[in-house]
This record gives structure tokens, C-alpha cells and sequence, in this order.
């Protein structure tokens, strides 16, 4: 297999194959890897995608030291790993330090009731 694109943390890689699919390895002390759990992987694993929403899939995947960004083919924010102080951009009331699983981000506006959940390139 033929990989397409890579991406790099302090302790943990995340690729994606010619075919679409994507896979994590290294540390996991927070989760950063995406797979449901916080074990090291020496090998490369498949990140638990939205592969229940066939029209939803990761396009571009961004990596941080301990944490991670996902943009779907839909334009919606997805984040995994550390989340401590927020870092995710989680509700601040999720009182979630760590998210091992992609969770969709939604960003509230202080003023009035306005909700931001896709990007656009």
C-alpha cells in the first residue's frame, strides 16, 4: 500500500493510505492516537473514523504534541487527545481531560446564540 499523507505529534505518527484510510501509531498517553484507548502501539493501527457516515470521512488531519485535528470531506472539526484546559475546544463543561475517540467540535460565540461547526477552505 501506498501512503498519502503524514503527520507528525511529539510521540505519535498518523498516516493515511492512497486507499483513504488512516492509521496511528507511537504514544497514547491521552488518547492522541484515535484508537478508543490509551495503549502504545508500535504499529501502525486504524484510527476509528466516522466510517458509520460514509459521506463524513477525514480529508486532512493536523497533529499536535499530544492531541489532533481532523477535517471531514463535510467541512466539521473533529478533535482526539489531550484536552487539558480546553485544548480540544471541547465544552467547557464536558469536564473531559482526554477524548480517545474523534469527538465533533463545537465552537459557542460568547454573544448571542450562534453555533460555528464547519470549515471551509
Amino acid at each position: 500500500m501506498e501512503v498519502n499523507k503524514i503527520q507528525c505529534g511529539s510521540y505519535h505518527s498518523i498516516i493515511q493510505m492512497k486507499n483513504g484510510i488512516w492509521f496511528s501509531f507511537g504514544g497514547n498517553d491521552v488518547g492522541e492516537l484515535g484508537i478508543g484507548n490509551k495503549q502504545d502501539q508500535n504499529k501502525p493501527v486504524e484510527l476509528i473514523t466516522l466510517s458509520n457516515e460514509r459521506n463524513n470521512q477525514f480529508i486532512h488531519i493536523f497533529c499536535g504534541s499530544y492531541r489532533n485535528f481532523g477535517i471531514t470531506n463535510n467541512g466539521e472539526c473533529y478533535g482526539w487527545g489531550d484536552n487539558t484546559n480546553g485544548r480540544l475546544g471541547l465544552l467547557a463543561n464536558s469536564n473531559i481531560d482526554c477524548s480517545t475517540k474523534p469527538k465533533r467540535l463545537v465552537i459557542q460565540f460568547p454573544l448571542g446564540s450562534r453555533q460555528f461547526s464547519k470549515i471551509f477552505f
